[in-house]
């Protein structure tokens, strides 16, 4: 209770509570707000309030009086907006707006530099609240310390739902567990419901992909997706992930952030030569930084699943690693390239603007003039995989910083590319006879 009443800026330097307050605390802490004010208020009735300055006094008694006058109002047919709900600033100032003459009621900032720049220390003062207190508010809300199983039995409680409403193949979200949690808390009827947030979640189980194995939902990641109607599309459909380097990679496994950089790098390098295995040589040596990124996520997806629960590094780590470097150095160490192919993909020469123009207008020309920015990507990726290194085809990245100025995202490029091939010489016709 102490902590319920004291000014914020003088509860730091005050000592352990009472040891009656705690043990009050207890009983007060999981019962309802009105409970709670009814004790309070009787406190404060008893305590009194101080002696005041004549500041404190004239806006505590403009403070009264709007109080009775909201709960006046609020018996009418039609009660006034600032009738309604808790007496606050925005309410104060609709209700003196009413009156004609706003000199016989002081403003809230006079309200406030009387009661050290707070309304709501006001309020207390006359005995209608307490003055907000964010830590005991954390008490009340989040109570004891989760355990493991507690995390768990409030998940399969969600899951249960989510069959119930759904059907028992529905996707796990995380975004529907949070409405689903936001509706038990303000359904709870006997006192605050315990329902853990997403970091303490991962906090007890580990990321969103370990806490769908925990739960046997490891086939609900994704709306619509079965085991029985896996994804035609999926890359990494034919890995055999019992086969993985485990190190750096099983989900769940320690950080190695405290391990050496020559341990990162040959971590990276054994998966990657993994990877290399699992595609075979020509869909290994024609592996983009693009291709490899969505080949992460099918990895994710498919190795839960097979019970394997994998996090793969992205293309952007290998480029990290300080024994690396870049994408294709990665490749080469892993064995996915030779050294003549390194040699090219270095080659720092870079794309004249006509060599940009013709790459979007073949695109264009090979797949339509609505053609959107994955599609590109999916193309680029083909081509380079059947050139094997002989070609070189700009990325998207750069087609959106040489041609995608003066306008916003894909449409620009578009615009600005088929507008320049024509200036150029370049139509969509020729190349796509030739």
């Amino acid at each position: 209770m102490r902590s319920m009443t004291a000014p914020a800026k003088d509860r730091a330097a005050e000592r352990p509570a009472h040891p009656l307050a705690r043990e009050l605390w207890k009983l007060l802490r999981n019962r309802s707000e009105a409970d709670r004010r009814l004790v309070y208020e009787a406190l404060q009735r008893r305590l009194g309030i101080g002696e005041m300055t004549a500041k404190r006094e004239q806006a505590a008694e403009a403070l009264r009086r709007f109080v009775s006058a909201q709960r006046e109002a609020r018996s009418e047919v039609a009660p006034p907006s600032w009738a309604l709900g808790e007496p606050s600033c925005r309410r104060y100032d609709q209700f003196r707006s009413e009156f004609e003459d706003r000199a016989e009621w002081p403003s809230v900032q006079f309200i406030r530099n009387a009661f050290s720049g707070s309304f709501g220390a006001g309020l207390e003062a006359i005995g209608e609240r307490p003055v907000t207190d964010v830590l005991s508010r954390r008490l009340t809300a989040c109570g004891k310390r989760y355990t493991r199983e507690e995390v768990l039995d409030v998940l399969r409680a969600w899951v249960e739902h989510v069959d119930r409403e759904q059907g028992p193949n529905a996707a796990l979200i995380q975004r529907d567990y949070l409405r689903w949690r936001d509706d038990v808390l303000r359904s709870s009827t006997n006192g605050p419901a315990r329902c853990p947030t997403l970091p303490v979640i991962h906090d007890f189980i580990g990321p969103w992909a370990e806490v769908l194995v925990a739960l046997g939902g490891q086939h609900r990641s994704t709306p619509g997706y079965t085991p029985g109607k896996p994804r035609e599309s999926e890359l990494a459909a034919g890995f055999d992930f019992s086969s993985a380097p485990a190190p750096v990679l099983r989900a769940g496994a320690t950080s190695r952030r405290s391990h050496s950089s020559r341990s990162r790098q040959e971590g990276l390098i054994a998966w990657l030569r993994w990877v290399g295995e699992q595609l075979g040589t020509e869909e290994a040596e024609a592996l983009t930084y693009s291709r490899y990124n969505r080949l992460c996520a099918s990895v994710a997806r498919v190795s839960l699943v097979q019970g394997h629960p994998i996090r793969p590094p992205t293309a952007a780590r290998f480029a990290k690693c300080p024994g690396i470097g870049s994408w294709p150095q990665a490749k080469y160490l892993a064995g996915l390239i030779e050294e003549d192919v390194l040699a090219r993909s270095h080659s720092r020469v870079p794309f004249s603007e006509r060599e940009v123009v013709e790459a979007l207008v073949e695109a264009v020309a090979a797949l339509g003039p609505g053609i959107g920015r994955t599609s590109y990507v999916i193309w680029r990726d083909q081509r380079l995989a059947e050139a094997r290194g002989e070609e070189r085809i700009p990325s998207d990245a750069l087609l959106r910083q040489r041609l995608g100025k003066g306008g916003r995202g894909w449409a620009a490029v578009l615009s600005n590319g088929l507008k320049r091939a024509a200036e150029l010489g370049i139509s969509v016709a020729k190349e796509q006879a030739r």
